[in-house]
């Protein structure tokens, strides 16, 4: 376990009481990994992420607008170099409403963020697209019990290979697909002219294949600002 994971101690002392030799080390930035777990048949290595403090929330880097876009183009690319078995583990803390937008706690009250499930649930597809396995738990002691589960089934069993990888155009198409109202056929024209990045800037009247509304979708899911 990286020991800049919160709670490490706690977490450490649930995987020895279960039986796993354990410990808490500084994993290499290049990784991408929180987690490293090996056993008799294999090995996996793990980014855990809460819903909302770190995929809905804001990036760490102010290299990214968006800490989707930091985990797609950032920390995911050197977790599936570092492992042949990359695995975003993502702690759902939002609950969804009845319009289908994600609410987050704050202050004891649920509150509305603007991001629409559909956005977030395409954005996780997006995710295994580049081929990291997606694991959605509740909270921490779910995901313990996750990672107590998988060091066991890598006792018995090799990681399963039912990857599917798409190219980094195929990719570019499913983030945009995560804005709502925006189609595959619709994507693939735009991005036959233009980067992700350049398309957050250039004049939306250029744009024939989006609407202003499409653009304004992407734009406000990507965390987009104007400089």
């Amino acid at each position: 376990m990286d020991s800049r994971e919160h709670y490490g101690t706690y977490v450490v002392d649930k995987f020895i009481k279960a039986g796993i030799d354990a410990e808490i080390a500084t994993l290499p930035q290049s990784s991408g990994a929180d987690y490293v777990i090996a056993n008799t048949y294999g090995s996996c290595a793990l980014q855990r992420k809460d819903s909302m403090a770190e995929i809905c929330g804001t990036p760490v880097s102010d290299k990214y607008k968006s800490a989707m876009e930091e985990l797609l183009l950032g920390i995911l690319p050197r977790l599936i170099s570092f492992t042949n078995n990359p695995i975003l583990l993502v702690e759902e803390s939002h609950v969804i409403g009845e319009q289908g937008y994600l609410f987050r706690r704050k202050d004891n009250h649920w509150v509305e963020t603007g991001m629409h499930c559909t956005s977030y649930y395409g954005f996780l597809e997006t995710v295994r697209m580049m081929g990291v396995d997606v694991v959605c738990t509740r909270n921490l002691d779910a995901s313990i019990w996750y990672l107590i589960s998988m060091h066991g089934y890598l006792g018995k069993c090799h990681y399963p290979r039912h990857k599917k990888m798409f190219t980094s155009g195929q990719r570019a198409v499913g983030m945009l697909c995560c804005a709502p109202g925006v189609g595959e056929r619709a994507a693939a024209q735009v991005l036959a002219n233009y980067s992700i990045q350049e398309l957050l800037e250039v004049d939306e009247s250029k744009l024939k294949a989006l609407k202003s509304a499409q653009l304004a979708s992407i734009k406000k899911i990507t965390g987009w600002k104007s400089s």
